[in-house]
């Protein structure tokens, strides 16, 4: 009977707790959670990957980042403009400003504006 009221966190609830967890800078956790949301069969979004990237780029673990972002569209979860500027300023922000002006160059390619990453990308140089 108890189990007929047991609440199952949302994407909301995830998400939310990611960014609480990032905002502390508590990677592994982060990483964690992430894969309790996998398990527990909440789908990803969008926003629960760009936390996760924003996460690595601040630690400075870009291949990591990037490995996510590669993954996103088999997740049916396409990266969009955020996804590309949060990706752009780690690079930027690591000293990796030709490879943030690739992944710029890609964005029209992907149909995403790039009016916003541009100011990302200006900040790196």
């Amino acid at each position: 009977m108890s189990s007929d009221f047991l609440l199952r966190p949302s994407h909301r609830s995830y998400n939310a707790i990611l960014a609480a967890v990032v905002t502390n800078n508590h990677l592994s956790l982060a990483k964690t959670l992430f894969n309790e949301m996998k398990l527990s069969g909440v789908p990803f979004t969008v926003s629960s990957f760009n936390i996760l990237i924003k996460a690595l780029c601040s630690s400075g673990v870009i291949e990591a980042a990037f490995r996510i972002f590669h993954r996103m569209p088999g997740r049916r979860c396409p990266p969009d403009a955020c996804t590309y500027s949060t990706l752009i300023d780690g690079l930027c922000q690591h000293g990796r400003v030709d490879d943030a002006c690739k992944l710029f160059d890609e964005m029209p390619q992907q149909g995403l504006s790039t009016v916003i990453t541009f100011t990302s990308l200006m900040h790196g140089l």
